[in-house]
């Protein structure tokens, strides 16, 4: 996921991080009633799942990822950047060495085989910069393996590197250099969901408050896949993140936990190709910081 050292400092306070999740939980279970199952359609495509940091696979479509495999469906899992900003106090070759070999672990338990986990080493937090060459790159991969689907980040993340990676499909859909159908997941959107900002509408305002989350609802439907049976699963991956779920010396949970509550529903949510893209931010962020809600 790109976790730095600025991320963790900044992190909401318990008291403010508990009223925003309080605040977007019904708003997300009304979103997922509003949802389309897809679980069937969707098991039996191969797909690339493009996951800007270890782990972001696990995270933003771990379900999928499983229930694919079960039914014998083909699937490579892409890590963009070499996850060298975890904020684990190692030396950079052996930090992006360990993060190599728990995304490697992660995807065995998701049912994918280390033959089908592609590293592509880009600097970790700086893939903003380098749009074009990972473009270059997905494009070879999908003239390989001519994947059915591409599941990758929602363009409205709010993180550089998830943004950026959304902004290479992108490239690749428009010059024609894939014909795969797109999906995109969320990880950092629940995290300011549905307070999203709007570009030009970021104050806070009555209409923000109470006008803005009905749009969110209304605006788009998801795509619904049943994680019935394959919770378990992706939290046993994410486990295998040893550097990113805790910190070895505190034994602190490093995760939000307003993230982990959004991993626990019954089901995972993808949204259609473009469908947030009214929402993206048009100014970045720092490097690695998500949007806020308020």
């Amino acid at each position: 996921m790109g976790w730095t050292r600025q991320q963790l400092n900044t992190a909401a306070p318990p008291l403010k991080a508990a009223i925003g999740h309080a605040a977007r939980t019904p708003w997300r279970q009304a979103l997922r009633r509003r949802g389309i199952d897809v679980t069937a359609t969707t098991s039996t495509k191969s797909c690339v799942v493009i996951a800007p940091h270890p782990d972001d696979e696990t995270l933003g479509c771990g379900i999928s990822i499983q229930r694919r495999r079960a039914a014998g469906s083909f699937v490579t899992v892409v890590v963009a950047t070499d996850g060298a900003l975890s904020p684990l106090p190692l030396p950079v070759e052996e930090l992006v060495q360990r993060r190599r070999h728990e995304a490697t672990r992660a995807c065995a338990v998701l049912g994918v085989d280390a033959e089908h986990v592609i590293f592509l080493d880009l600097p970790d937090g700086g893939l903003q910069d380098n749009v074009d060459a990972l473009a270059t790159r997905l494009a070879e991969i999908m003239a390989q393996q001519s994947p059915d689907q591409i599941l990758a980040p929602v363009s409205c993340e709010g993180h550089q590197d998830h943004d950026a990676a959304n902004r290479a499909i992108r490239c690749l859909v428009d010059s024609g250099r894939t014909n795969a159908e797109v999906l995109e997941y969320p990880i950092w959107l629940w995290g300011h969901w549905p307070w999203t900002r709007v570009p030009g509408r970021t104050r806070l305002s009555p209409r923000r408050l109470l006008v803005d989350p009905v749009e969110r609802l209304l605006e788009v439907r998801p795509l619904r896949i049943d994680a019935v049976g394959y919770r378990t699963g992706q939290r046993a991956a994410l486990a295998e993140y040893t550097s990113q779920v805790a910190d070895e010396s505190t034994g602190r949970a490093m995760l939000p936990a307003w993230l982990l509550r959004a991993l626990s529903g019954r089901y995972e949510l993808l949204f259609p190709y473009g469908s947030l893209r009214h929402l993206d931010s048009r100014s970045s962020e720092p490097s690695g910081a998500p949007h806020r809600p308020w």
